[in-house]
């Protein structure tokens, strides 16, 4: 059997030439990939910048909204008599049960101060 010599050269140089493109594709993929990376790596910047500047607002925001808070409720810095309160409610109570007869309730009303005025128009 004769070897086809002129075949044998069309494959060895269609295969140089696929070798070349492969190579040129490799490259092409390389540089693809470097720029996408590229991009990836400015967005997550953008990102970190975007979130710390939110994290910022927020932050003001909601110092700003505690103080504002804080500031316009003025009984939370003073001195609070719980005891005086309950015996207040208590008295008040008491007129009401007296305002509508409530025998039962009554019972609570022990003893009423002078100081203590029953407003029963209610």
């Amino acid at each position: 059997m004769i070897p086809n010599i002129e075949w044998e050269y069309e494959a060895y140089t269609t295969c140089i030439t696929l070798n070349a493109l492969y190579v040129n594709i490799l490259s092409i993929y390389g540089v693809v990939i470097d720029w996408l990376m590229q991009v990836v790596d400015d967005w997550q910047f953008i990102s970190l910048i975007f979130d710390r500047l939110l994290f910022y607002v927020y932050a003001i925001v909601t110092l700003a909204g505690t103080l504002a808070i804080l500031m316009y409720a003025p009984h939370i810095f003073t001195d609070f008599n719980q005891a005086a309160f309950k015996e207040e409610l208590r008295l008040e109570r008491c007129c009401k049960s007296q305002a509508a007869g409530d025998l039962q309730k009554l019972e609570d009303c022990y003893v009423v101060p002078a100081h203590f005025k029953c407003d029963l128009k209610d």
